[in-house]
């Protein structure tokens, strides 16, 4: 079973207002072109509050400070089950860089970000995004099919 974490870096004590991050228009790519959160699969050893710092500084170019848990839930993928924390961060440097000095492979790097209202990620939670869902789930006022 993989776990990944996922990161809500909410803007200032606004709940309506979260960092989103738009995935590759790559049809490889899972939900191409779609709003959600950052994230990473965690690598062996590495704690969950080290992979938040590691979303802040490989794919957001931001130093972050791991916050609390909001949500945990689980996926039944085709190679397996997808386990995730939904963790919140705050962002200790700012603005975002999203092209990183080197790219490694196998990573997903985005290609724009935006302040936006929660529910701009209701179509990757409907096409199966699980942070997308923990996130809406977690601050309870969307309800999804």
């Amino acid at each position: 079973m993989a776990l990944a974490v996922s990161v809500a870096i909410f803007h200032g004590d606004d709940r309506r207002q979260v960092l989103l991050v738009r995935r590759p228009d790559d049809p490889a790519e899972e939900h191409p072109g779609l709003w959600g959160l950052p994230a990473v699969t965690l690598r062996p050893g590495e704690t969950p509050e080290d992979g938040v710092r590691r979303v802040g500084r490989q794919k957001l170019g931001l130093e972050l400070r791991p916050g609390p848990v909001l949500a945990y839930g689980q996926q039944l993928r085709p190679n397996g089950v997808l386990a995730m924390l939904l963790m919140e961060a705050e962002a200790l440097s700012w603005p975002p860089r999203l092209e990183p000095e080197e790219r490694e492979e196998g990573v997903t790097y985005y290609t724009a970000w935006t302040w936006g209202d929660p529910q701009l990620l209701v179509p990757a939670a409907v096409m199966g995004s699980l942070c997308s869902r923990l996130l809406l789930d977690a601050l309870g006022d969307y309800w999804l099919p």
